[in-house]
């Protein structure tokens, strides 16, 4: 597992990742404001914007079925962990958003960070 996780680190490093404004948007009135926070699938690899992405892809879906918008404020990195997460979120005001979508766990799980530490970790 370790090798898996080093060599995968040495491909993303020339995979292509979403550039500029950590920002995605579904036109719609109303919008809901979302911020997505996260490591692993969360980062896009492979695309070069956000709305290809997986915060995207979930702010079409939750256009179509609430019929308002959607703004997705992102804030992603292929090495969180749920003690870096934690550091992001106090540095945001998360009194501005309707939710958060979080997704943690890739980067611990590439470590093979033991289970009881990562639940430590999540709990804080």
């Amino acid at each position: 597992m370790q090798a898996w996780s080093a060599a995968t680190v040495r491909l993303s490093k020339d995979t292509p990742r979403p550039l500029g404004v950590a920002h995605t948007r579904a036109p719609g009135q109303w919008p809901l404001r979302i911020l997505f926070i996260g490591c692993g699938v969360a980062v896009g690899e492979g695309v070069l914007t956000h709305d290809l992405a997986v915060p995207g892809h979930l702010g079409r879906i939750l256009a179509v079925g609430t019929a308002r918008g959607v703004d997705i404020d992102v804030v992603v990195d292929p090495e969180m962990t749920p003690t870096t997460a934690l550091a992001a979120l106090s540095r945001i005001r998360v009194s501005h958003y309707d939710a958060i979508v979080v997704m943690l766990g890739a980067a611990d799980a590439a470590q093979l960070t033991p289970v009881a530490a990562w639940s430590d970790d999540f709990r804080r």
